[in-house]
């Protein structure tokens, strides 16, 4: 499990101001969380494009991780 601080700065750290708004808005950060329907309407995005922005910092989280946690 990540916390709160290593998740905001994994997207910090590797996504675009655009995927930032849409990670925000997935996974309610500074609001209340979006329907997949609400994203791939509201940012005209489709499901792969949402993966691949979720992968990212999945893979920035995994590789960064400290490894006395």
């Amino acid at each position: 499990m990540y916390s709160k601080d290593e998740i905001l700065k994994a997207m910090e750290t590797c996504l675009d101001d655009h995927e930032k708004v849409i990670f925000k808005a997935r996974h309610g950060v500074e609001l209340d969380p979006a329907t997949l329907e609400q994203l791939y309407s509201n940012f005209n995005i489709s499901r792969d494009v949402l993966i691949s922005i979720e992968g990212k910092v999945l893979r920035y989280l995994r590789q960064n991780k400290n490894p006395h946690n």
